[in-house]
């Protein structure tokens, strides 16, 4: 259950005791009255009346009275799902009027640090890219290879999974070893055109991301794990002259 916890507090924005809450009472279709439920999660009495307030006020959890007690029970994982998936079609449509009202964030520099700060960009990159799919066309990335699967080996797996089910092409500069090979594979089937360099002769020890007007500069070291991502016309332009300078050099 601890996995399942765990996905659920990343994908959903659950705090660690309502997943773990919200996955006893799955567990439980008949409903757990609160001592029930506490013995169970091993959560305390005082923190799940708190708990169980915000699950009902979200629709993940639902009660009702069972003689002078109340009963919890929880929402199917289905209905969940129809929740998350009308709220984000709402957002959708919104989206045109919320940028509007925002204006250009040109000019704009974000800084991130450790694996969960990389995880965000790579997240922020998939998300401008099925938004703004007419002015993001493909992903253009300078690629050091193996030390972003080094990094991040789950979530960049969980990337390309995500792109290629939205159809999000991606053009990739990256460097001649046993994983690029590997990836060479497979880019026909994951919407990947590839080109590689000589992994000896130079090494990059960092990714670059150009995509929409944002340019995503990480940093894959052990020790120094940390990314900025730039919005800029001008910056992003030009970064895409040079990925493209050296694509028709590359053979």
């Amino acid at each position: 259950m601890a996995s399942l916890n765990t996905h659920l507090v990343n994908s959903l924005g659950l705090r660690p005791n309502e997943a773990k809450a919200y996955l006893c009472c799955l567990k439980r279709p008949e409903g757990l009255f609160v001592y029930q439920l506490a013995r169970a999660s091993g959560i305390k009495r005082s923190t799940l009346d708190v708990i169980l307030q915000r699950l009902m006020e979200r629709g993940y959890i639902t009660s009702h009275m069972e003689g002078a007690r109340r009963v919890f029970c929880a929402e199917p994982p289905e209905k969940i799902l129809f929740q998350v998936e009308k709220s984000a079609g709402l957002l959708r449509t919104l989206l045109p009027r919320l940028k509007e009202m925002g204006g250009e964030a040109f000019g704009r520099v974000r800084y991130f640090r450790g694996r969960s700060g990389i995880e965000e960009i790579f997240d922020d990159i998939l998300a401008t890219a099925k938004a703004d799919r007419d002015k993001v066309g493909e992903i253009l990335t300078f690629s050091s290879g193996d030390h972003l699967f080094r990094a991040l080996p789950t979530h960049y797996r969980d990337f390309i999974r995500h792109r290629v089910r939205n159809k999000i092409a991606l053009r990739w500069l990256g460097p001649d070893n046993k994983a690029s090979q590997k990836l060479l594979r497979n880019a026909e089937t994951e919407y990947r055109q590839m080109k590689l360099y000589p992994a000896q002769k130079y090494n990059l020890t960092i990714e670059i991301d150009i995509y929409a007007d944002r340019v995503a500069f990480i940093s894959l070291e052990e020790d120094e794990l940390l990314g900025v991502i730039i919005e800029s016309v001008a910056i992003s332009s030009s970064m895409c002259s040079i990925f493209n300078l050296l694509w028709d050099i590359l053979p």
